[in-house]
């Protein structure tokens, strides 16, 4: 049997072959093309981002060059007015900064120092590793003091209960004077004296300039710039802790110093018995090397009447702070008053108040720097606003500078004759804290009078 032949098919094929290679290669050739295309766009933008990083970590850099070389000028007051660089610090891989403080000018007034300085922060940002890091320059114009500075410094003129505290006669201050309120005058008992310049963010006094007598270069300045009281004493905190940071729970603390040493006892009963019973029993605790002691709570301070203190130290409390007896320098007279070759010297800090206690001397002497800086806080008499209580005493002398947040009373008259405080105020400012103020004292908030940036 013979079978049929399968026919061919019409349609061939091999015909077309070609033409649907050629389309293979030319969509392989675009997406090729596309994909390298896509690469390299992908590519950039890694590099853009990259370079933002690199620049932000840069301009961070300079900022930490900035505050590096601000923090070393301020907490080293024995190299104002010299020059220095630091070396180069490296804050991640690829990134470092440098700084340098440059002396801008010195200016000697008659009772005080200038400092204006220019101060480098330098920085460099490679995070990427790619070899092209970004640099930068941010300069700094700055002036350095601190709280001691001034004589007399305060935030507002009037108490924590809004009355108005006014200078009158018996007030005679040897240094700087600054408020960042309006400074009242009155005309009792003759006018009151000021050696040094004062300054106010007021434009003038109340009632007006001839309530006082102004003998400073310049003898004011209105309105000045406002300085800033901070909230802690932080610096003195950090470097109490932790060997001489003290945490006594709702005890008080008393606390001596004595040639180079200081003593301490502590209260369960708000000051009326103490632990140990007399300061024979207390032990004596060298002067820390970090010159800095901060109890948190409320602390009672004095020095040995005959010996007082020899060496530097700041004490700093959370609470409020009374000055139990004389605060006096081994090296001061037996007047209160402190020689320029004396070398001691004494800062009392307190976030709350600070007040001259009801069972201090008639007369007392304070050789310090004080610093009230609480809200609403003051340097003041113990049981000042006591209205049922008559306690007058004789005079106030402190040896050093005073700040505090609010005007407080050391002497005040209550209707019916009842007299509180200490009639005669003496301020005398410590020209040595001008170069050498307390150590961690609070800084004065710089202003910003320049800040220019340069980058690459």
């Amino acid at each position: 049997m013979v079978l049929p032949q399968r026919q061919q098919s019409r349609f061939r094929p091999e015909g077309q072959g070609g033409s649907i290679l050629v389309m293979a290669v030319v969509l392989t050739f675009v997406l090729v093309t596309t994909g390298l295309a896509f690469l390299k766009f992908v590519d950039s933008e890694v590099n853009a981002v990259d370079r933002v990083l690199d620049q932000r970590l840069a301009m961070w850099a300079c900022q930490a060059g900035i505050s590096e070389g601000l923090a070393n000028l301020q907490g080293r007051p024995e190299i104002w007015g010299k020059e220095q660089k630091l070396g180069e610090v490296e804050l991640l891989p690829g990134v470092k900064f440098r700084s340098e403080m440059m002396l801008q000018s010195q200016r000697q007034e008659l009772y005080s120092y200038g400092f204006e300085y220019w101060i480098l922060g330098a920085g460099e940002g490679d995070y990427s590793h790619r070899g092209e890091p970004v640099r930068g320059q941010i300069w700094f114009s700055t002036k350095v003091n601190t709280f001691a500075d001034y004589l007399y410094l305060t935030d507002k003129e009037h108490d924590y209960l809004g009355t108005v505290i006014r200078f009158w006669g018996p007030d005679t201050l040897d240094g700087k004077v600054h408020s960042n309120d309006i400074i009242h005058l009155q005309e009792v008992y003759g006018r009151p004296v000021f050696y040094k310049t004062v300054s106010s963010c007021s434009t003038r006094f109340d009632p007006d300039a001839s309530y006082g007598q102004f003998f400073g270069r310049p003898e004011y300045r209105l309105p000045a710039s406002k300085i800033y009281f901070p909230v802690f004493a932080q610096e003195v905190r950090e470097n109490a802790y932790p060997d001489h940071f003290y945490n006594p729970g709702h005890k008080w603390t008393w606390i001596r110093f004595e040639d180079y040493y200081y003593m301490m006892r502590t209260s369960p009963d708000s000051g009326r018995t103490w632990v140990p019973d007399t300061w024979e029993q207390a032990p004596k605790i060298p002067l820390p090397q970090r010159q800095a002691i901060f109890v948190n709570g409320n602390t009672w301070v004095e020095t040995n009447s005959t010996i007082g203190l020899d060496g530097r130290v700041t004490l700093g409390c959370a609470d409020t702070m009374f000055i139990r007896n004389h605060i006096r320098y081994a090296g001061s007279d037996l007047q209160g008053d402190v020689p320029e070759t004396c070398d001691d010297c004494l800062g009392l800090i307190s976030e709350r108040w600070i007040l001259v206690h009801d069972d201090a001397p008639y007369n007392i002497i304070i050789n310090a720097g004080l610093a009230a800086i609480g809200d609403q806080c003051s340097f003041s008499i113990h049981r000042c606003y006591d209205y049922s209580y008559y306690h007058e005493k004789g005079t106030l002398k402190v040896y050093g500078s005073i700040a505090q947040r609010y005007r407080g009373k050391v002497h005040t008259t209550q209707y019916g004759g009842n007299r509180r405080g200490y009639v005669s105020k003496k301020y005398n400012y410590d020209q040595r804290f001008v170069i050498n103020p307390p150590p961690h004292f609070i800084k004065v908030a710089p202003p910003v009078s320049l800040w220019i940036e340069f980058w690459e």
